[in-house]
């Protein structure tokens, strides 16, 4: 049935396996504040335990995408998800890790990203510059260029920050 709630929801990452694909989270299992007046029987008040596998298509949802700093090193290195240790940044915009029905996967140096193809509710624009030389720079819809480089490409659209 739908007439259910949980209360004081907690994960536990101390359950979390595959780097945090899979997670573990808990609830306090009530009717009190669902409105629904037969409680379940053996189970009013008590924590329950879900087990979440994050790769379920179900649950593709965009990430953050950071063009991250390594702090000693001084160089950047696009990173979705969560960034490595020495790297800060803020996210740029975000995208889906893996596959999915209206999107495209481009390259952003060593990382691969799913866009989506079609404007929808949130979405900016993405394009791909280059100068003379050849370098290539990733930019949202208006952003700043630097001087000597031209819109090349329009990769797709992105999720905005």
């Amino acid at each position: 049935h739908n007439n259910y709630s949980f209360y004081n929801p907690k994960q536990h990452p101390l359950f979390n396996i595959d780097g945090g694909r899979t997670i573990y989270f808990e609830g306090t299992y009530t009717n009190m504040f669902s409105g629904n007046e037969n409680p379940t029987p053996g189970y009013n008040y008590n924590q329950i335990m879900y087990k979440v596998d994050v790769r379920n298509p179900q649950l593709n949802l965009p990430l953050p995408v950071t063009l991250a700093k390594h702090l000693n090193q001084g160089t950047h290195r696009w990173t979705i998800g969560q960034l490595a240790d020495g790297y800060v940044g803020t996210p740029e915009f975000y995208a889906l890790e893996d596959e999915a029905e209206g999107t495209r996967e481009i390259s952003l140096k060593s990382e691969k990203i799913w866009i989506a193809t079609e404007t929808g509710p949130n979405r900016i624009a993405l394009y791909e510059w280059s100068n003379e030389r050849g370098k290539t720079l990733v930019r949202l819809k208006g952003a700043t260029v630097p001087a000597g480089y031209k819109q090349k490409e329009f990769l797709g659209y992105v999720w905005k920050k």
